[in-house]
């Protein structure tokens, strides 16, 4: 087996596989409800990327993908030192503000991305009744003002909204050590990127062996502290 590999990973972090095809369900819904309502993100956009920095957040969990594709291309240390000179608290670790027809979405890893940010901008949240309001982003409202309504047509012709609670409960119950508590996006990431970069050691060592070495066995930071 590759290391570098998702798969390599599987048996020292439970849910992983599952959270794979999770995304990979997800994106397909996606994709079918915004085609459905006719909507889609803006070209060269970004702006869920912008927020004040703690207004986005995810779990250790939702970024293991990420972080062993960071690992297994050479780009995890570049980016733990861009944490660690920028400050979690920072805009999102992954986003290029550069225009560039290579990075059109505006984010460097947008494969790879958490879950939050494969639903922002048209999913569903629910009102104190209960009941299904869409959550438009600020810019895809001002550029398409009657989107709204359009959604709520669909709704009552009988499209499934994409709920972000349904999506999100779905996820951290795949692996609640690291996907219940939820952190400012840039302390996520690099929070992951400890964890898989200890877990890459292990492979490379051939410490792991299947031997159950797991993330019960160190805590925050298992990674020696690194001086940047």
């Amino acid at each position: 087996m590759i290391i570098g590999d998702p798969a390599s990973f599987f048996p020292s972090f439970p849910g992983l596989k599952e959270l794979i095809d999770l995304y990979e369900d997800l994106d397909l819904e996606a994709s079918r409800f915004k085609k459905a309502a006719g909507l889609d993100c803006l070209k060269a956009c970004g702006e869920c990327c912008k927020p004040a920095k703690a207004q986005i957040e995810a779990s250790v969990f939702e970024c293991l993908p990420l972080s062993i594709h960071l690992w297994k291309v050479g780009e995890a240390e570049s980016f733990l030192q861009r944490i660690a000179s920028n400050g979690v608290q920072n805009i999102c670790v992954l986003y290029n503000a550069k225009n560039s027809p290579l990075l059109s979405s505006g984010c460097e890893h947008y494969a790879w991305r958490p879950l939050l940010c494969r639903l922002f901008g048209f999913s569903t949240v629910l009102d104190k009744h209960g009941h299904p309001r869409i959550a438009l982003c600020r810019a895809i409202k001002e550029a398409n003002p009657q989107t709204e309504d359009r959604i709520n047509q669909e709704w009552a012709r009988g499209l499934t909204p994409m709920i972000i609670p349904h999506w999100a409960q779905k996820a951290s119950s795949l692996n609640p050590h690291l996907g219940a508590k939820r952190h400012p996006i840039n302390q996520a990431v690099r929070l992951a990127l400890e964890r898989v970069g200890f877990q890459f050691y292990l492979l490379q060592a051939g410490g792991d062996k299947n031997s159950g070495v797991g993330q019960e066995d160190f805590k925050e930071n298992p990674v020696e502290k690194r001086s940047y």
